[in-house]
């Protein structure tokens, strides 16, 4: 019984030459082969993929990796286990003659496989506003999210503050943003009638105001210590042209009587450290730490009369007081 198709130009030669008896045939047997342009895609995107899990493990840690992320590296191991997978070589790269393969196919898998691969390749520019637009697209969705709920509060109280300076202070909306990333100057920039009011986020006055820091001169007088300056979670510059204010805010979620307690003695030790930020007769307040709710002044109208304000996210009439107050705005 032959098997396959024969084929009787070889069959021939074949016999003519000798080489296989005249009851002999050639056939060609049909062979399974996966190396295909679609599945080169399906190869590319499972590697790349991988290698971007593996790159996030190592950067945070296996214990701090999402569920998600754990799902994805989990599904291309499995994949790249099977021995049908295994035939497809890596790509080098991904080119448009895979992408239109895959969008070809009949079996809908293999064009999302191609929705998702142009995708990481777009997600994989290095161009830098193209890399924040699609964070904003990952945001939009929820992929991306703060690590904490900390962190969450933090950026929370940084947009209310950026609200309040611009509507309940009057400033107008910002005429610069920055972006919370190294080397970063301001975050908003708002013009004043006799001035300008910038805003910092997480850094410290050492490095972007020049400042004399009081801590950093004690551990530099010793030996077996170091020590970097300090960083109020925001801090708030009023420029005039004869004078500048200067205002921290101190971000703090808790509840936590003896937690509230240390925070107001960390700002007065700000104070201390910074004190050549502030003139002997300076205006008040210089610091206000802000907590979730549950907190505001007994006596709002004595609020210049305190270097630290204490107020809460639910009262923005106590906190918009103390940035005009604290910033002579």
């Amino acid at each position: 019984m032959l098997r396959g198709n024969t084929r009787w130009d070889l069959t021939a030669i074949g016999r003519t030459s000798g080489r296989i008896l005249p009851t002999q045939f050639v056939t060609r047997l049909q062979q399974r082969s996966f190396v295909l342009p679609e599945n080169a895609l399906v190869r590319w995107l499972v590697d790349n993929l991988s290698r971007t899990v593996k790159f996030v493990e190592t950067s945070i840690g296996s214990k701090a990796l999402l569920p998600q992320l754990s799902i994805i590296r989990e599904s291309c191991e499995e994949a790249m286990r099977h021995q049908w997978f295994r035939e497809v070589p890596p790509p080098r790269s991904l080119d448009a003659s895979m992408r239109m393969a895959a969008q070809r196919q009949r079996l809908p898998a293999y064009r999302l496989a191609s929705g998702l691969a142009t995708r990481r390749l777009r997600y994989s520019s290095k161009d830098r506003t193209s890399r924040w637009r699609y964070i904003l697209e990952l945001l939009a969705v929820s992929w991306l999210a703060p690590v904490s709920d900390d962190d969450l509060f933090e950026l929370f109280s940084l947009v209310m503050v950026l609200d309040l300076l611009e509507n309940e202070l009057g400033l107008g909306s910002p005429t610069q943003y920055g972006l919370a990333a190294p080397g970063r100057d301001h975050i908003a920039l708002f013009d004043t009638a006799a001035g300008s009011v910038r805003v910092y986020f997480d850094q410290s006055p050492v490095s972007v105001l020049g400042c004399r820091s009081y801590q950093l001169e004690i551990l530099s007088a010793h030996d077996g210590v170091r020590g970097v300056g300090r960083r109020p979670d925001l801090m708030l510059v009023h420029e005039g042209p004869s004078s500048r204010h200067v205002m921290f805010i101190e971000v703090k979620k808790t509840a936590d009587g003896s937690y509230i307690s240390d925070s107001v003695y960390k700002a007065l030790g700000y104070i201390s450290d910074f004190r050549d930020l502030w003139a002997v007769d300076s205006i008040n307040p210089k610091i206000a730490v802000l907590f979730p709710e549950g907190i505001a002044p007994r006596d709002p109208s004595a609020i210049d009369g305190q270097e630290v304000v204490l107020s809460s996210a639910f009262d923005r009439a106590s906190l918009a007081s103390a940035l005009r107050s604290g910033l002579s705005l």
